[in-house]
């Protein structure tokens, strides 16, 4: 199995509140590799168990709703030099996107 196949049948694992932090940590390095961005992502992220959900490590907050409240959010300035063409209704749609895939990860909600 790739790791790529491995890191997807961990988040549907997620999903169906399957799977512990160790294994969706491994499956995210083996996947990402062990870049300092990856490892940095590790460490201020955790499966909560009790709500199954992604979550910021520190503060308890889930993934999904800090996405959420980023979504109205303008262009940032990095991503407006990446992709000058990028439009902000295009840009929110993709924020909408990553938001409802996230909320999908989440078995309680």
């Amino acid at each position: 199995m790739s790791t790529r196949d491995a890191f997807i049948n961990e988040l549907i694992a997620i999903a169906h509140g399957k799977s512990g932090d160790p294994q969706f940590k491994r499956a995210l390095v083996e996947f990402g590799s062990e870049t300092p961005d990856n490892l940095n992502s590790i460490e201020q992220l955790e499966l909560d168990p009790a709500r199954s959900a992604l979550v910021l490590r520190r503060h308890g907050i889930p993934i999904s709703d800090l996405l959420h409240a980023a979504e109205d959010s303008d262009v940032p300035p990095s991503v407006r030099e990446a992709f000058p063409l990028v439009t902000q209704a295009e840009w929110d749609a993709a924020m909408r996107l990553v938001t409802l895939i996230l909320i999908a990860l989440e078995p309680k909600r």
